[in-house]
């Protein structure tokens, strides 16, 4: 097989009705007579330039098989080179595998992927997850939405597929993996767009998520695993060196199951969770985070400012962005989980603490952008030496972000404007905030330290140098985002995955500190399990 790359496209080639022969006419062009040679032709990937918004294309990769593949390469044609695709699949286990079964705390992005892949190897695990099945999880969503009544155990964090679930299920990383594909392969082969294999910024929507994440459940349980939902994970016991008992509750009850192996991929707002595991003495560190508030525009502002003339074309779609300020060594700002078209949700999972996040549908045709707007906070920057300390601080600022929100779950908001000038706020005019609850106009310095506050506002001129009109004095804030990631890492042994103090434990995934996102966190769920598969195939 050979690949193709650097292959400049027209605007047409984001169009699923004219792709195939867009693809065609420019290998057709590229490879002239010879083209008769090739057989078959495949796109790998596709990302937009928009470097020059007067002229705006695709750059895409081919995967291109041929009988011929030496008199191809012999062309001498630039960015044709051999291609060696490898895709990931776990192997059959060889024997009948441990005694006891399994168990993975939490049916997140790490713990379903986890899951899955045990199963496809034969190794039947028992998946125990907090929250409720996705229907149920969907409804419990928008009864929260409604009422101001949270559900603590089924909400945007818990439940199954994890907070990934409802943040726009975007799949692009900065990470590595050799198990991306596979990762991406199960999402379509559960229903997720066939898009996702190839588009640079891949995304899937939170309103196709729920069912397909359910649906690699269901294909779990077909090869044996099993899901037990609203199943809370309380303790464990080490009852000897091969065997662990796992102790949780369901429907008011107290139940327990034996262990050969734990996998903990509780998502990183398991606070009671860490708390459990910190007395026990599982080793853990405080690692750097990052806090500060969602920032909403009009979509129709960041497409004209990314696209130019080209804004609104079908091809394109709603426009994204990411962008970093270093104001000086030790501070630095920075845009996170941008949603196109989508909304600032509420993504609360305690009693009494308000946190945003926010999503977007896989059409991404809602009227506002919105973006994590974070600060980094540094572990020194924290007080005393607990691991927990971060968790603390993140309480602090969701329960003064509760508070400033007058009560109901109602969200603190604050125009651009007004924030960078310190001044009383103005109601929302330009841009309608989208917090499904309401929201109370505040002076977010009430919430925020003054390490965030004070970067964000020296962040904002600049990040407005690279996007235009991100300094938008009618752009509205809303507090708080917390949970961008963890603040802590369970430390694990770099070969065999496993807990340094508990070797039949294994911390996996964004909440033990080794994941940022859906596909990091799915990635490193089947990494944890190809660990444990390797020790039986």
């Amino acid at each position: 097989m050979l690949e193709l790359i650097n292959l400049t496209l027209p605007l047409e080639a984001g169009l699923k009705d004219r792709q195939d022969e867009v693809i065609k006419k420019a290998v057709k062009k590229l490879f002239k007579q010879d083209a008769s040679l090739i057989d078959t032709t495949r796109l790998r990937r596709l990302s937009v330039d928009a470097r020059k918004k007067s002229h705006i294309t695709f750059i895409a990769s081919l995967a291109i098989t041929s009988k011929h593949e030496q008199r191809l390469l012999d062309l001498g044609i630039k960015n044709l080179r051999p291609l060696d695709e490898k895709i990931y699949r776990p192997k059959a286990i060889q024997s009948s595998g441990p005694k006891d079964p399994i168990v993975v705390i939490g049916a997140g992005c790490a713990g379903i992927f986890a899951g899955l892949a045990l199963a496809e190897a034969g190794l039947c695990p028992i998946i125990l997850e907090r929250g409720a099945a996705s229907h149920k999880r969907t409804q419990d969503i928008k009864d929260f939405n409604a009422s101001g009544i949270l559900n603590s155990e089924s909400n945007i964090q818990f439940g199954l597929g994890g907070a990934g679930t409802f943040s726009d299920g975007k799949l692009t990383t900065n990470t590595n993996s050799p198990f991306h594909s596979y990762v991406k392969q199960s999402f379509v082969d559960a229903g997720a767009p066939q898009e996702i294999l190839c588009r640079a910024k891949p995304h899937i929507g939170s309103d196709l998520l729920p069912d397909i994440v359910q649906n690699i459940a269901h294909k779990i349980e077909k090869l044996g695993g099993k899901l037990i939902y609203n199943s809370k994970f309380v303790a464990f016991e080490e009852i000897s060196s091969e065997q662990l008992l796992v102790h949780y509750e369901h429907d008011g009850r107290d139940l327990e199951l034996k262990a050969s192996r734990m996998i903990l991929a509780t998502g990183h707002s398991a606070r009671d969770t860490f708390e459990y595991l910190y007395k026990q003495g599982l080793t853990m560190e405080r690692k750097k985070f990052a806090m500060g508030v969602r920032i909403e525009h009009l979509q129709h502002d960041i497409n004209a400012s990314q696209y130019g003339r080209f804004a609104g074309h079908p091809a394109l779609g709603a426009a994204d962005y990411k962008l970093v300020a270093h104001i000086s060594q030790e501070d630095s700002a920075y845009t996170f989980c941008m949603c196109p078209g989508g909304e600032v949700v509420n993504a609360s999972s305690e009693q009494g603490l308000l946190c945003t996040n926010g999503m977007s549908n896989f059409a991404r045709d809602g009227l506002n952008a919105n973006a994590g707007f974070l600060v980094g906070i540094d572990p020194k920057d924290l007080a005393g030496s607990s691991p927990l300390a971060g968790i603390e601080l993140q309480r602090d600022l969701e329960r003064k972000a509760f508070i400033a929100g007058d009560g109901g779950y109602r969200a603190p908001v604050q125009l651009l404007g007004d924030f960078l000038h310190k001044q009383s706020g103005a109601s929302p005019h330009k841009v309608k905030p989208s917090f499904p609850q309401g929201y109370t106009l505040c002076n977010l310095d009430t919430i925020l330290p003054d390490k965030i506050s004070n970067t964000l506002r020296k962040a904002i001129p600049l990040m407005a140098k690279k996007l235009h009109g991100f300094d938008d004095p009618e752009a509205v804030l809303t507090a708080v985002e917390a949970r961008s990631s963890s603040p802590l890492r369970i430390l694990r042994d770099s070969e065999n995955l496993c807990s340094v103090s508990h070797p039949r434990i294994i911390p996996c995934g964004e909440g033990a500190g080794y994941a940022g996102g859906i596909m990091s966190a799915a990635a490193d769920g089947v990494r944890c399990a190809q660990s444990i598969i390797s020790l039986f195939a």
